[in-house]
């Protein structure tokens, strides 16, 4: 099983923005989707500069 997540880092390296492209099982998208909202970046720069940015992130189920 996996999900595709669409997020937004802001400039402090904060997630501010994020969507569920791909779910990955209805029981566990909620718990992801606030997992991710707490994650932290180091900033994407632009000639030094911290910008905004989106990115996907692929999550795998690993079912053990």
């Amino acid at each position: 099983e996996r999900a595709i997540l669409d997020v937004v880092i802001d400039e402090q390296g904060r997630v501010i923005n994020l969507s569920l492209r791909l779910s990955i099982h209805p029981m566990y998208d909620p718990q992801l989707l606030s997992a991710a909202r707490e994650w932290r970046y180091k900033p994407a720069t632009v000639d030094g500069v911290p910008v905004k940015f989106r990115k996907l992130i692929q999550i795998t189920l690993d079912k053990r």
